[in-house]
C-alpha cells in the first residue's frame, strides 16, 4: 500500500504538513537574520583586536582603546573604553574584552549572547 493511498481522503493533512514546514523554515530564517550579524560583528571585532595587538608597540593604550571602541560601536557592539583590558608584558601584548548582546525574538523571548575576545601577540621589535 502506497503512502498516498493511506492518506486518500485526507487532503487537509498534506496542506497542514506543508504549512507547518514553511512556518518552521520561516522561523529558522528569522532566527538566522537576528543571530548571524552578532557573530559577524564579533568576528570583525576579533580581527580588529588582533590587528591592534600586532601594532601595539607603535600606539599607546589609550589610542588602542579609543580605536577599538569606535570600531565596535560602528558594528553595533556597545563597548566603553573601560571594557577593554590591555596588558603589556616583556615579550607580548594581551588585549581582552567581553560583552553581552541581548536579542529579543518575536517581541517575547529574550536571549543573551555572551562574547569574549582574548588576543595575545608577541611584541614585534624594530630592527
Amino acid at each position: 500500500m502506497k503512502y498516498t493511498e493511506i492518506l486518500k481522503g485526507r487532503k487537509g493533512f498534506i496542506k497542514f504538513k506543508t504549512l507547518f514546514t514553511l512556518l518552521v523554515l520561516a522561523l529558522l530564517v528569522y532566527a538566522g537574520i537576528e543571530v548571524i550579524p552578532l557573530y559577524i560583528g564579533n568576528y570583525m571585532l576579533e580581527q580588529e583586536v588582533s590587528s591592534a595587538a600586532e601594532m601595539a608597540m607603535h600606539k599607546s593604550d589609550a589610542d588602542i582603546n579609543k580605536r577599538l571602541v569606535e570600531r565596535a560601536n560602528s558594528w553595533g557592539i556597545t563597548l566603553k573604553e573601560g571594557d577593554i583590558k590591555i596588558e603589556r608584558g616583556e615579550y607580548d601584548v594581551s588585549i581582552y574584552t567581553a560583552y553581552d548582546i541581548e536579542v529579543n525574538f518575536l517581541g517575547q523571548y529574550k536571549k543573551k549572547f555572551a562574547f569574549d575576545i582574548d588576543v595575545v601577540k608577541p611584541i614585534q621589535k624594530v630592527e
